[in-house]
């Protein structure tokens, strides 16, 4: 792709009042006076992406107007039908007032994908800017300052946006109910970072590379794990164009301005556009926005909009950082894939949020089948912005009292047994998603049926961490997984729904992610829980790693995935010699040589991901006796050539999957490492 074709792409129009031609020349799906879901009268047709068309939308019941987004019929894969689910329950998990509302996700006539979202009106930042190349400091300043704090809001849920650019930011006509301006919208190839389940995962593939080549962070264009602070780059490249009316980084073509992002150090405000006159403030800003090291950045977008707000205000100082100079680490020029999936989206006028995205072989009667799972995740008969939880009123004392079932089973005609649920019609429990799919999800309301063989996966919400007497009612044997998440900080679980969860004995899996209730006094009820053999904790600050270490739980778990700020060495130390783990990930954890040595010892170890850990040869070397390895993850490792041979001894099963980046050693290292590495898939 050239630079003109970029630039092209990137300035699309979608004007509300066009005619209703899709991007690639066929007739839209829907014309004025459609009826679509049952509900949405369609009014008039805004405009088209790679991903499917966007309506103007009145519900027959409310008459509020909506917009409608369609996934297109010939656009219905398997990856595109989860990217698309993937779009609407990212937005449909925040609530804030900086990011467009989705207030409902479902199919028309059983086959055509949709989803209803707020209605802006306004425009992009992109609109903004080709009529005026450039915006004056005190103009800009307050976008950028909204813009924080709605990306920041994702960054708590969990959800890295991975396309911020100019035309993803909405500057509305006028403020909204809640004061604000700025909206953030087009969540189609955010990253859910708190799942790790493989379906989910793979909407980003090793060598695929998802967002806009002018905003994307070193590490997203080489398609390495990334975080909110490949946001904060990308949301800094969007105000150095916004400030000077160009990018930073500006090559002949696709990669080459993605090779520019990793090697060339960037400019100042005031040597692209001296007239600006910008504030040396501003400029230390900007360096820090554009750091090459995601460490040498701001690590959160609160910090950020502290500073922007400052200079705004016209005060000097910068909030606390621990150093504010960028490292100046350089990462030499990449092998750029020449196939590049890039997410570029043509805006104007009222409503936008297209994505356009290449899409792997898969028959359309597969997606159809898997679009048969998925129900909606919020009603819009709902108050906008509002999640179904927050406008349930409290269940009644007989409704707590009752004990009955939610499971009942039956066998279809085929002869294959299935499980329903009868949840409460009044009210969402949460979801429940099938295990080893979570693309598949179901809200707890009303009947939900699945097959009697397949691992369920429950992730309750509020209403379940305020009444936990609403897991009662589970069967012992209904769930095979529980999440327990508290991302948007609200603390929703404890002890107490520990105690609930106790009494679910087939329960094999467990997730407690961010929840600062949950203390050691739990792991005595987990220790009954005589099936539980996977846990996943992250940031659990009262539920400690030593704690866990003395639980006779630990001694028995076949998966521990962890994320903390404690030493892990306690724990390993409690298993050396397990021959029970199978499965760990210590992914960007502070892990030294002492416990790779204990990990040496996990004799049945099959999957070990140490990704941007720093692992050295030393490290590795604990390892050399390790037998039963298929995968093994070190990105941004600084490992070198000698440790060819033990990778070459521990991978001794098939797919023999080895997972490395230049990251960290650079090209000419990582190339002289894997040239000695034979028979292994490397990604």
């Amino acid at each position: 792709m050239t630079e003109s074709n970029l630039d092209e792409n990137e300035r699309t129009q979608l004007t509300q009042d066009g005619q209703p031609i899709t991007a690639n020349g066929k007739a839209a799906e829907f014309k004025p006076g459609d009826i679509v879901g049952g509900a949405y009268e369609v009014l008039s047709f805004i405009g088209a992406g790679g991903m499917g068309n966007v309506y103007r939308v009145r519900h027959t019941t409310l008459k509020t107007e909506y917009a409608l987004k369609t996934l297109s019929a010939e656009q219905v894969t398997d990856l595109a039908w989860r990217r698309f689910q993937n779009e609407a329950q990212a937005i449909a998990r925040m609530n804030h007032p900086n990011v467009v509302g989705i207030y409902n996700l479902d199919l028309h006539e059983k086959t055509l994908p949709y989803y209803v979202m707020d209605l802006l009106r306004g425009d992009t930042l992109l609109d903004k800017l080709k009529v005026r190349p450039r915006l004056p400091v005190s103009e800009a300043l307050p976008i950028f300052v909204e813009a924080c704090a709605g990306i920041g809001y994702a960054h708590k849920k969990g959800i890295v946006h991975r396309d911020i650019k100019p035309g993803n930011i909405v500057i509305l006509d006028t403020a909204d109910a809640s004061g604000a301006r700025i909206k953030i919208v087009d969540f189609g190839i955010a990253k859910l970072s708190h799942t790790r389940d493989l379906a989910n995962q793979q909407l980003t593939n090793v060598g695929e590379i998802c967002g806009s080549p002018f905003y994307m962070s070193p590490e997203q264009s080489q398609a390495s794990k990334i975080d909110a602070r490949s946001d904060i780059y990308s949301l800094g490249c969007t105000l150095f164009e916004t400030l000077t009316g160009a990018p930073p980084f500006r090559g002949r073509n696709a990669t080459d301005t993605m090779i520019m992002h990793h090697s060339a150090e960037p400019p100042s405000l005031s040597q692209v556009c001296p007239e600006a006159k910008c504030p040396a403030a501003l400029e230390e800003v900007l360096a820090k926005c554009l750091a090459k090291a995601p460490m040498d950045r701001y690590q959160n977008m609160e910090m950020l909009a502290q500073d922007l707000k400052a200079i705004a205000e016209g005060k000097t100082g910068l909030s606390a950082d621990e150093d504010r100079s960028p490292s100046g680490t350089k990462i030499g020029p990449l092998v750029i894939m020449a196939s590049i999936v890039i997410l570029l989206i043509g805006t104007a006028g009222t409503i936008f949020w297209i994505n356009g995205q290449a899409q792997h072989p898969n028959t359309a009667a597969a997606a159809v089948k898997d679009l048969a799972q998925v129900v909606p995740t919020k009603l819009a008969t709902e108050t906008p912005g509002t999640t179904v939880a927050d406008n349930q009123p409290p269940p009644t004392a007989a409704q707590l009292a009752d004990k009955t079932p939610y499971s009942s089973y039956f066998t279809k005609a085929d002869g294959v047994p299935w499980i329903r649920f009868q949840f409460p019609t009044d009210r969402s429990l949460g979801s429940i998603h099938w295990y080893h799919r979570r693309n598949t999800a179901f809200a707890c309301r009303g009947v939900v049926e699945a097959p009697a063989n397949i691992e369920l996966l429950f992730v309750p919400n509020e209403q379940v961490s305020a009444y936990p007497q609403f897991i009662d009612r589970f069967r012992p044997t209904d769930l095979s997984a529980i999440e327990l998440s508290s991302e948007d900080n609200k603390d929703y679980f404890d002890n107490t729904t520990i105690e609930h969860i106790g009494r679910l004995t087939d329960l094999r899996h467990l997730r407690i992610l961010y929840s600062e209730r949950i203390n050691n006094e739990s792991l005595k009820i987990l220790d009954r829980l005589p099936n539980l053999v996977s846990l996943s904790l992250r940031d659990n600050s009262h539920l400690t790693v030593m704690g866990l270490s003395k639980s006779a739980l630990v001694h028995r778990l076949r998966e521990i995935t962890v994320e903390t700020s404690e030493p892990l060495t306690p724990l390993f130390a409690a298993i050396k010699g397990t021959d029970k783990l199978q499965f760990l990930d210590v992914s960007g954890l502070a892990v030294g040589l002492p416990d790779f040595h204990y990990i040496g010892t996990f004799s049945h170890l099959n999957t070990f991901k140490a990704n941007y850990c720093s692992v050295t040869d030393e490290e590795l070397a604990e390892l050399a006796n390790l037998r039963n390895l298929l995968c093994l993850e070190v990105d941004g490792c600084l490992l070198t050539e000698k440790s060819a041979p033990v990778i070459q001894k521990i991978l001794t099963r098939a797919p023999k999957s080895l997972r490395i980046n230049a990251t960290k050693i650079g090209r000419r290292q990582y190339t002289a490492l894997v040239s000695k590495l034979k028979g292994l898939k490397i990604n």
